[in-house]
């Protein structure tokens, strides 16, 4: 289902029009003579980043020696060496395999640029001289490089003709292979048998990481190997990359095109079966950027027209150096999805005041500790799986809301926005759970509610007449596992603060009185903690 989705995907945006080539970061321009004489190295790179540029489409590369078109790194091009034996073999068999396909070139087209090309590639002097131009140990293998023959600007695999000799070439290197039946469309096809790799999932390589890949010999038992283990047409193993990485670009208005980072290396990856505004107006109501939070109206949330049968899909990826895993899939009725954001941006109020957009990343953010460490990719999984379904949040959310509920951020000016939206995730898990915690927060706030709620209106009151800071820190944990032995000594230290704040403390002597006869509970469960977050919120808001 996923990806026959993405391929779907990518042949509506036309990403395998042409599958030959590809846009890539090139760091360097090796200018040489029509002899292939070094000339110069000319650096591309922009505040680190190299000048995207379409390139002939790189090969599929693991353990094997494979050689780009005129254009690859600099162990294929200059024959860089790691310092050990072994890659100093491999890098005279990389650039070997470079060397012959700037040679074929120059066969088929009788092109002086291909020629040029291979000249350079051959002289050992020439390619030692182009890696001398950097500083020793500043190359670090990964940089591409492209090809500039004097009298010209242009890239040598910019050539018409040698354009035109590549795209030859990839037509009858498709047709190459064993034959079977592709798992993604059905058809019998010529099967891939290495997959590309997907760039910008975090967490994985500066070169991306392999979301199908067999490596190990036990994978080998029934005598498979590499993609016949999974066999998927090659049109189809490259569609579903291409539709990841467009999926996963950088856009000036966000990391992501259509993307949600969840954690240090987990991203939500969410799309339709239609244009591309239905899933940028989703991403504005589930995950609306600074900006776009700016120009939102104040009188609550503005929910995008749908189209009529319009499906969403999303995958949650995660990496892990060469490999991406899925962490979850999801497809939906893109109407379900709206109304279920909608929905829990109503769980999120605390208060009379009208629904809001909440960011998911001001949700993970709020839930950081003292040491700024989030949730666990999973658990930030689990909860936007919770929000675009409409399902009961795991009762783990609720616990970690509740464990952050004592981090202050001192100096921090968005302190008091994290304390709010702790509480309102609490409330939304809450409201999702069913029990007499959700019964509670269904009716409208007073004096006299659920004793849980009391205990925290009464906290926020102890906090003001306190005035010091850390009061949160200290004493939100204890107060509210255990109010009866807590609260006494926070009284007694509040009523000498009586006569300096009159109103607060009628407020606290209302609150203390609407306690139940039995005076302060000795203990609170799970839920009722999260009603002392949800009063204390509350409390401090109206205050």
């Amino acid at each position: 289902m996923l990806l026959a989705a993405l391929n779907d995907y990518a042949r509506r945006r036309g990403l395998l029009d042409e599958v030959l080539w590809a846009t890539r970061p090139v760091y360097f321009l090796l200018r040489i003579t029509h002899e292939g004489r070094f000339v110069a190295l000319v650096p591309t790179a922009k505040h680190g980043a190299g000048m995207p540029m379409r390139i002939p489409r790189p090969p599929q590369r693991a353990s094997n020696v494979a050689a780009g078109f005129l254009v690859d790194n600099p162990k294929y091009v200059l024959g860089l060496a790691e310092g050990s034996e072994s890659q100093e073999k491999k890098a005279g068999a990389r650039v070997s395999a470079f060397h012959s396909l700037a040679a074929m070139a120059t066969e088929a087209t009788r092109s002086p640029v291909a020629r040029a090309v291979a000249a350079f590639t051959a002289d050992a002097s020439a390619r030692a001289q182009a890696l001398a131009a950097r500083p020793s140990g500043t190359w670090t293998g990964t940089e591409l490089l492209a090809f500039v023959v004097e009298g010209s600007d242009v890239p040598a695999h910019e050539e018409p003709a040698l354009r035109e000799w590549w795209e030859n070439r990839g037509e009858a290197d498709a047709a190459e292979g064993d034959a079977g039946q592709c798992l993604v469309s059905g058809d019998v096809t010529v099967l891939a048998r290495l997959h590309e790799r997907i760039r910008g999932v975090p967490g994985t390589l500066a070169m991306g990481g392999r979301l199908v890949s067999t490596n190990n010999d036990a994978f080998e038992s029934h005598g498979l190997e590499q993609g016949a283990n999974a066999p998927v047409g090659k049109q189809a193993a490259l569609g579903y990359v291409l539709a990841l990485n467009h999926l996963l670009e950088p856009t000036p208005k966000r990391n992501y095109r259509h993307g949600i980072r969840l954690a240090e290396d987990t991203v939500l990856v969410l799309w339709t079966d239609g244009p591309a505004e239905e899933a940028e107006q989703l991403l504005t109501l589930m995950d609306p950027t600074s900006p776009e939070l700016k120009r939102m109206p104040t009188d609550g949330v503005q929910a995008p027209e749908v189209r009529r049968g319009a499906r969403l899909f999303a995958v949650t990826l995660s990496g892990n150096m060469g490999r991406v895993a899925i962490r979850d899939m999801l497809e939906v009725s893109l109407t379900t999805a709206v109304s279920n954001v909608r929905r829990f941006l109503d769980d999120l109020r605390i208060h009379s005041a009208p629904a809001r957009p909440m960011p998911v990343w001001r949700l993970l953010n709020a839930l950081e500790d003292r040491a700024e460490v989030g949730v666990p990719p999973d658990l930030a999984t689990r909860m936007v799986r919770a929000i675009l379904t409409g399902s009961a949040f795991p009762q783990a959310l609720l616990v970690a809301a509740l464990k952050v509920m004592t981090v202050e951020r001192r100096g921090d000016d968005a302190d008091g926005l994290h304390v709010t939206t702790r509480a309102q995730l609490i409330h939304a898990c809450l409201l999702r759970s069913g029990g007499t915690a959700a019964a509670a927060l269904c009716v409208p706030p007073t004096k006299d509610g659920p004793v849980a709620l009391v205990l925290g209106r009464l906290l926020a009151v102890l906090e003001q007449l306190d005035g010091g800071e850390g009061f949160r820190e200290r004493h939100f944990a204890r107060f509210s596992h255990s109010p009866a032995n807590a609260f006494p000594t926070l009284l007694r230290r509040a009523i000498m603060q009586e006569r300096r704040h009159p109103r607060l403390a009628r407020l606290m002597g209302e609150l203390v009185a609407a306690l139940p006869g039995s005076g302060f509970p000795k203990a609170l469960g799970t839920e009722d903690r999260g009603l002392v977050a949800v009063g204390y919120a509350r409390q401090r808001c109206a205050l």
